[in-house]
């Protein structure tokens, strides 16, 4: 086995640092998480299309031409990809 170097052994201080940061990273992981469901609900449609969840609602009661969209036990749901695809087909080319 090869001897520790002392000049590149981490200090104590160093140690707690890292772990104090891996803590922090995990806990904003936790509550903001990076991971986009495959269902989301109004408000989540919301924030990924830029549509006003009022706009979402006269969408699905008109049948106006909105995204897909499901009910699921009474909630209304929509699939992440569905709306990617309804947005990106909707889109205006420049002129």
């Amino acid at each position: 086995m090869p001897e520790l170097d002392p000049a590149n052994t981490p200090d104590t201080e160093h140690d707690s640092h890292a772990q104090l940061i891996a803590a922090c990273v995990a806990d904003i992981l936790r509550k903001h998480s990076v991971i986009v469901p495959e269902y989301v609900s109004p408000e989540g449609a919301s924030a990924l299309t830029g549509i006003s969840k009022r706009t979402l609602v006269n969408y699905r009661v008109r049948d106006d031409g909105g995204p897909p969209f499901y009910r699921v036990g009474g909630l209304v749901r929509y699939k992440v990809a569905e709306l990617r695809a309804w947005v990106e087909a909707g889109r205006v080319a420049p002129q």
